[in-house]
């Protein structure tokens, strides 16, 4: 009786320890579901970040290599997966040119195991594409 008894303390101990670290082993948190709300924060939380009491955000566009300033205008309320990685878009202006960018934001666990945002890009630029997202969520470039 007293071995039954054990087993059944053991069993709950082990279930305690699964609900509240996500396994029996610890969790690093990438096994967890993350929630449009949390994407959305993180996403919010970056940009405010970077862009400081200035509100510039700065990026640097690859194709044309230099850094654009620019000035915050929406970030969207939706989120989708692509590439196993969460992502949203804001819409920003150039502060130089008036140029309209759609940028996308990675959220995802970085190689510590911290929940952030991973990557950046731009999408597109004065409403011309830089990239589409395939039926797979791939990004194809244009």
């Amino acid at each position: 009786m007293r071995k039954i008894i054990y087993a059944i303390i053991l069993c709950v101990a082990a279930l305690v320890l699964y609900q509240f670290t996500g396994s029996a082993q610890g969790n690093n948190n990438q096994s967890t579901e993350i929630t449009q709300q949390e994407v959305l924060s993180l996403i919010r939380s970056h940009v405010t970040g970077k862009a400081g009491m200035n509100n510039v955000y700065t990026i640097y566009d690859p194709l044309y290599k230099l850094n654009r300033r620019l000035q915050i205008l929406r970030l969207e309320n939706w989120v989708r997966k692509a590439d196993g990685k969460y992502y949203s878009r804001g819409l920003f202006q150039d502060l130089d040119n008036n140029e309209v960018l759609d940028i996308d934001f990675y959220v995802g666990y970085n190689d510590k195991g911290a929940l952030g945002v991973l990557d950046k890009s731009i999408h597109s630029v004065g409403g011309k594409a830089r990239y589409y997202y395939d039926g797979e969520g791939k990004k194809i470039p244009l």
